[in-house]
């Protein structure tokens, strides 16, 4: 387990290909679960992208 401000300061300091996000929220501590469920999986949610319409399996040539 780690301090929320040093997964704050490693979120905002690590570079990856897609931006990563760190959320408070409120009445949690380092636990996922003691925070609201609704925040959670709102949160989560947000997390999935959106279907492309252009997905298809193809067999290799």
């Amino acid at each position: 387990m780690a301090p929320i401000e040093l997964a704050e300061n490693l979120v905002a300091e690590t570079r990856t290909r897609r931006p990563m996000q760190f959320e408070r929220v409120t009445g949690a501590d380092h636990f996922l679960n003691d925070g609201s469920a609704e925040n959670l999986l709102t949160t989560l949610a947000g997390c999935i992208p959106p279907p492309r319409g252009d997905f298809r399996l193809r067999w290799p040539k």
